[in-house]
């Protein structure tokens, strides 16, 4: 679940969640947007203060988006260089 998701059905706001996780609420705004990625402690946070909802996978949709899936062969993961 994306964490902007989870404070729109958990009717959380950005300055309450961003109080209760120890940060400034522009960084939740940035991470909700995909901007920024959170350091690891503010991550663990994250994971925490949301009992596991979002995920640290959740919070890195550009970069899970490049992940191939489990088992895909190495063709299907990486496009080949043009010869």
């Amino acid at each position: 679940m994306t964490l902007s998701d989870y404070l729109k059905q958990n009717g959380i706001t950005r300055f309450a969640f961003a109080a209760r996780v120890g940060v400034h609420a522009s960084t939740i705004g940035r991470l909700c947007r995909g901007e920024t990625a959170p350091e690891a402690s503010l991550l663990a946070a994250i994971v925490r203060e949301t009992q596991g909802a979002v995920l640290p996978n959740d919070l890195f949709p550009a970069v899970m988006a490049q992940v191939p899936p489990q088992g895909a062969a190495p063709s299907e993961a990486e496009p080949q260089a043009a010869a």
